[in-house]
């Protein structure tokens, strides 16, 4: 792909000066670019470059999306058209040319409930613990259930399809028929789980954070304030994943955070207070999350000479200090 891309600029335009060209991943390819001609070129360029050295395009399984385009033109490969679609899976997920996750996360409950179906024996089995099968569960459907669920676009409809299958198949396990008159957040209790929601949210936000630990110049992180170019049609905007993370952070208000610091033997709390900016109208750039003021509350506080206060005892203590709101 470097070779194809070298000296064409042929992509998408990412940041101010450089242009997203190509995602890869082993031998999987998806090109980017903005119109049919520079799509046609770079998919001629590649298929060339692939035949010196042995590689061959497979057509069969090679797809395109249009977004947001008039052009009816077919991109061709050795004189055939690439087939257009609405959606194809790349690398487990499946891309809608609407941006929507609606797609994927059907796509997972069928794919958790053939995982699920596949362990019948082992959830009617009296011989394995309840415990085991609800680890069995995390591990094997959940895991399968969840994946990618870190870029999915929520929303009531979506969290309440993903926690129905959760719920029967909980009730599946611990044998509780549906005559029997049992509250979800009493399912939850027995069964050690949390609601689906809590956990899609718990993942996501462990993901920003890895994201945003990566240096500037990553394209996952550089991903997070990149905005399409061109005009959007007429009407209500379309919910993204951006809208709905700062969503979230507006519904939990301002977030606080202890800081601890130690040095010699004070100890130095900070209480951190994030408030997310006011942007300017019309601004797309940023996420409020990243854009922040910051306003700390410090404490120190001197132990008596002689007590030795360890890590846990630290920890348990800066615990028990109000959140400032």
């Amino acid at each position: 792909m470097k070779t194809t891309t070298a000296g064409r600029r042929n992509g998408i335009q990412w940041t101010l000066f450089d242009q997203l060209e190509d995602l890869d991943f082993a031998d999987d390819l998806a090109l980017l670019s903005h119109n049919h001609a520079q799509m046609q070129d770079k998919t001629t360029h590649l298929e060339t470059i692939s035949a010196g050295v042995g590689l061959k395009i497979n057509k069969r399984k090679t797809e395109l999306i249009k977004t947001n385009t008039t052009a009816d033109n077919p991109v061709m490969i050795n004189g055939e058209p690439i087939k257009e679609v609405e959606s194809f899976v790349y690398l487990g997920s499946i891309i809608d040319g609407q941006g929507g996750s609606d797609r994927d996360v059907k796509a997972r409950i069928g794919k958790a409930r053939g995982a699920f179906v596949m362990l019948k024996k082992i959830w009617s089995s009296k011989e394995i613990s309840q415990r085991t099968k609800l680890r069995i569960f995390n591990s094997n459907v959940k895991s399968v259930l969840l994946y990618g669920c870190e870029t999915w676009r929520t929303t009531e409809t979506m969290l309440g399809k993903i926690q129905i299958f959760v719920n029967t198949c909980l009730r599946r396990i611990l044998n509780i028929r549906w005559t029997d008159r049992i509250r979800n957040e009493d399912l939850w209790q027995r069964a050690d789980q949390k609601p689906a929601a809590q956990q899609i949210l718990r993942r996501k936000w462990g993901w920003i954070g890895h994201t945003l630990r990566k240096p500037a110049s990553s394209i996952t992180r550089q991903a997070l304030k990149w905005n399409p170019l061109g005009k959007r049609k007429r009407g209500r905007q379309r919910n993204s994943w951006r809208r709905d993370t700062e969503a979230e952070i507006n519904r939990q208000g301002v977030g606080c955070m202890r800081r601890l610091k130690l040095g010699g033997n004070v100890l130095k709390v900070e209480m951190v207070d994030f408030t997310p900016k006011a942007r300017k109208p019309g601004c797309m750039s940023g996420l409020t999350f990243v854009e922040h003021s910051v306003s700390c509350l410090t404490l120190s506080l001197l132990p008596p000479p002689g007590l030795t206060l360890s890590l846990a005892e630290i920890t348990d203590l800066t615990s028990q200090l109000p959140l400032a709101r």
